[in-house]
């Protein structure tokens, strides 16, 4: 995003289409379950793709089983921090992914590390603030880096115009 200019982003920051948008779900697994806020809430809120990673499945656990990811896009084993892989660019790519909302348990490793990549990759990034109660520790470096900072409230207004 280095060549667009802060004018450009905050135009764009909280502006959703459906057609150009991804939801991303981070490392939502059994070894993490204890952090998550919500847990239920997250699951088909926005009908956009839905991607999924999962961090070191054969150790950590596959995604938590009352999360439905069976219509996700893509679900990729991973075992560095971000959720960009080679098998996720590719999908975004496929899907032509211009924005992403991102949504984790891990905030200040792999969601932070992700955020950060895509933005590098000149992605809108919409985090969802209150899905890690470690989100505040990152949030001020994260609207640093351009990043919407969100809270469900954005997702529940979209339900209920569902």
């Amino acid at each position: 995003m280095a060549a667009t200019t802060t004018r450009t982003v905050s135009r764009n920051l909280g502006r959703l289409n459906a057609k150009t948008t991804a939801f991303f779900l981070c490392d939502i697994q059994e070894k993490f379950r204890p952090g998550i806020h919500a847990f239920a809430s997250v699951v088909q809120i926005l009908e956009v793709p839905l991607i999924v990673t999962e961090q070191y499945p054969k150790g950590l656990g596959h995604t938590a089983p009352e999360i439905d990811i069976s219509h996700a896009s893509l679900v990729d084993a991973k075992t560095k921090f971000s959720m960009v892989t080679e098998a996720v660019a590719q999908k975004l790519r496929e899907l032509d992914t211009r924005s992403v909302v991102l949504y984790g348990i891990e905030s200040h490793v792999c969601v932070m590390q992700t955020c950060l990549e895509l933005l590098d990759n000149d992605y809108d990034v919409h985090v969802v603030a209150d899905g890690d109660p470690k989100f505040k520790q990152i949030s001020n470096l994260v609207k640093e880096f351009q990043a919407a900072a969100k809270t469900n409230e954005l997702l529940h207004r979209k339900r209920a115009s569902l």
